[in-house]
């Protein structure tokens, strides 16, 4: 099981979010620029 989870991260496949419902990718680059305007 753990191995399938490395192939999905490998080919971006972050599965889905249990907070939103949707893919994880989506989430990540919603948040993406509001995460680099705090580390700057």
């Amino acid at each position: 099981q753990f191995i399938d989870y490395l192939k999905g991260i490998v080919h971006a496949d972050f599965g889905i979010s249990l907070k939103s419902n949707r893919p994880v990718l989506k989430d990540i680059i919603n948040y993406f620029p509001a995460t680099i305007e705090l580390a700057i």
